[in-house]
């Protein structure tokens, strides 16, 4: 396994951290779009509730981190 050295200071790392965090929370809210449209397209009650399941994953990293 690689590891990589962490350098810099608290401020440094979440400055480089945040942008990371929007992409992924933005590439979970496409998902869930894309995700639904395919359910209600293929009339799917499966892929819906797969849907709604990410929808959920995604709030609940929000809640987690403390942001609304």
């Amino acid at each position: 396994m690689t590891t990589f050295p962490i350098s810099g200071t608290a401020g440094d790392l979440l400055r480089r951290g945040r942008p990371l965090e929007w992409f992924t929370l933005g590439w979970k809210v496409v998902g869930v779009i894309v995700l639904a449209t395919i359910a209600i397209t293929a009339s799917s009650v499966a892929m819906a509730g797969f849907a709604i399941v990410s929808y959920a994953v995604r709030e609940s990293i929000h809640i987690f981190h403390g942001e609304e």
